[in-house]
């Protein structure tokens, strides 16, 4: 949520399945410059077609970000991608910038 400590998103459609053609929705969080980003999940769901992620659906994480800013050249911290039991519930940015993209 803008401008706020607290806040929830969700993926386009949810609780219902999200469409099949999205493609690089990036969800961007930037605290203040002495704040990290704390982001749980109450709700993860996205299918999973290979073991490791690299291929078909996944959510990209980046954590270590001084600004909320990617471009192809920026490093990932980790790829997410089945149910709730298969992911961390909870990811801390190690700076004020964290992004994900689904």
């Amino acid at each position: 949520t803008y401008g706020k400590e607290y806040g929830t998103f969700s993926s386009p459609d949810y609780p219902k399945n999200y469409p099949p053609s999205i493609n690089c929705l990036l969800y961007t969080f930037v605290a203040s410059r002495d704040e990290i980003i704390e982001i749980t999940f109450k709700d993860f769901d996205v299918q999973k077609t290979h073991l490791d992620c690299i291929r078909g659906d996944f959510v990209k994480l980046f954590l270590h970000l001084e600004r909320g800013e990617v471009n192809e050249y920026t490093p990932w911290s980790g790829l997410l991608c089945g149910g709730y039991a298969d992911v961390p519930h909870v990811f801390y940015s190690s700076g004020p910038g964290l992004v994900l993209e689904f």
